[in-house]
């Protein structure tokens, strides 16, 4: 939201640094631990976020390699997709930005997951799908209560999103009022 109320482009992987930009341009840059919070817990760390990249490759080249339906954004699973998903995960993680990393990382996972679980072999579905686990875990999603309790705290915190994306609109010079 304070992308978009700032007249930026929502970039998927980048989206937390552009964010964080727009937040200290409006003055806001307390709120980025906020939306980071959600993500994933403080603690992780760049060695962690680094082992979810390493993992994510594996599964990335699987997906890359099985894929032959076609999924909403399946086309960015591919060897010619890789430099930005694995390498751009990667430089995000080295110039420490690893807790924002998180959201691409998952993201990833998850288009990788979907392509194998309907074009990979069994044992493909299993390994993919335990390295994904392992990667939810570490961002302290083990369960699917946990993955209801994080979305219900971003439900929450909508309502203080919506003032942040207000102030920034009602200080943008660029949005007519």
């Amino acid at each position: 939201m304070p992308l978009v109320a700032a007249l930026r482009n929502p970039t998927v992987r980048l989206r937390y640094q552009a964010v964080r930009q727009v937040l200290e341009d409006y003055g806001m840059p307390e709120i980025q631990e906020d939306l980071l919070r959600h993500l994933c817990p403080l603690e992780l760390s760049a060695e962690q976020a680094d082992q979810m990249v390493a993992d994510l490759a594996e599964v990335f080249d699987v997906a890359a390699t099985v894929a032959t339906s076609r999924f909403p954004f399946s086309a960015d699973i591919t060897a010619h997709g890789r430099p930005v998903a694995i390498e751009g995960a990667r430089r995000l993680v080295a110039a420490g930005e690893h807790r924002a990393a998180v959201f691409w990382i998952i993201a990833t996972y998850g288009r990788c997951q979907q392509i194998v679980d309907t074009d990979g072999s069994a044992a493909d579905r299993r390994a993919c799908s335990e390295r994904f686990c392992t990667a939810l875990s570490k961002i302290g999603i083990v369960s699917s209560a946990d993955l209801a309790a994080r979305a219900d705290a971003v439900t929450r915190s909508l309502p203080t999103l919506f003032r942040v994306a207000e102030r920034i609109m009602a200080a943008n010079p660029a949005i007519a009022g």
